[in-house]
């Protein structure tokens, strides 16, 4: 049990070194952070992790999904998580959505700085 307990421990802490890293080279705010991790926890589907159908419905709430935008996102999504055979199987964890939300907000996807990062 107590090496359970360790190795739990240092994942837990790689964990949260990778979500500094991120944060920092995202330049998120702290509120950016509480924002994403709100809207990340009422958005997965379970197994701390969002799949591409919880992302297209979180993302229908923030701009329009036409096909343009469809592709641009799947642009950004493959940059975030690299190519994957088949996007409906696909599931991010919150790093990785900090990183893709880092990248749209970049880019300005959709007028998201407007209507998120305001």
């Amino acid at each position: 049990m107590k090496l359970l307990s360790l190795i739990r421990g240092f994942k837990l802490d790689r964990l949260y070194t990778e979500e500094q890293r991120i944060i920092e080279e995202c330049r998120l705010t702290s509120q950016e952070v509480q924002q994403l991790r709100e809207l990340f926890l009422e958005g997965a589907s379970g197994g701390g992790c969002m799949t591409m159908k919880d992302l297209w419905r979180l993302f229908r709430n923030i701009c329009p999904l036409g096909d343009r935008n469809k592709a641009e996102f799947q642009g950004h999504f493959v940059g975030v998580v690299g190519p994957t055979p088949s996007n409906t199987d696909v599931s991010i964890n919150f790093g990785e959505l900090m990183m893709l939300m880092g990248r749209l907000r970049g880019a300005n996807f959709g007028g998201i700085r407007d209507k998120f990062f305001s």
